[in-house]
């Protein structure tokens, strides 16, 4: 009768134990450092075309992978919440595969810009800085590329030094190729913007 109990007892344990959950402290993120842009349109090159991919692995207080966490609890952002994405479009590629990986390799399709970059899980922060910086054209983070956007860059070239949301092309310079890059884009308004 003992026997029976322990056993009973042991596949309530193995079948009611509740999920894993992911521990933000043992994840970690890679990727190589650079610079990526930014728009509402996603018209600018894919993070996997210039060798930024960025590589998420998902693990538990246990330090093990934990698979099947889906992209949607998995998102980028900024400490400074000066970055903004359409609803979806800040998710991984996938769920994590059986090594509790995924990533996110496409073009950024929203606004502003980031010398924070970081990656969430179900909106915790993952502590790990990314040296990967992001900025675009859509410079007052509304999804739309237009007058206020032109407006800011006019005085960001105007005051000077070098501000980094302006400085498109990431060469210390605030000038004529900057402002190149920007016309590409002028007049876009994001999926997202209704």
């Amino acid at each position: 009768m003992n026997c029976r109990v322990l056993h009973v007892c042991l596949l309530l344990f193995l079948f009611a134990s509740p999920a894993r959950s992911q521990d933000p402290n043992n994840c970690d993120v890679q990727v190589n450092a650079g610079h990526a842009l930014i728009s509402p349109l996603g018209e600018f090159p894919s993070l996997s075309s210039q060798g930024l991919t960025i590589t998420v692995t998902i693990r538990d207080g246990l330090n093990q992978p934990i698979q099947g966490v889906t992209n949607d609890r998995i998102t980028l952002g900024s400490q400074a919440g000066t970055l903004v994405f359409c609803p979806t479009d800040n998710y991984a590629d996938g769920s994590t595969d059986a090594s509790g990986q995924t990533t996110f390799s496409g073009s950024m399709t929203g606004g502003g810009f980031a010398q924070d970059l970081r990656v969430y899980i179900d909106g915790l922060e993952i502590p790990v800085p990314l040296a990967l910086e992001v900025n675009g054209p859509d410079l007052s983070q509304d999804l739309q590329i237009d007058l206020v956007d032109l407006s800011n860059l006019a005085q960001d070239i105007e005051l000077g030094p070098v501000i980094f949301r302006s400085d498109l092309w990431r060469d210390n310079l605030l000038d004529l190729a900057d402002a190149v890059l920007f016309m590409t884009s002028y007049t876009d308004v994001g999926p997202c913007v209704p």
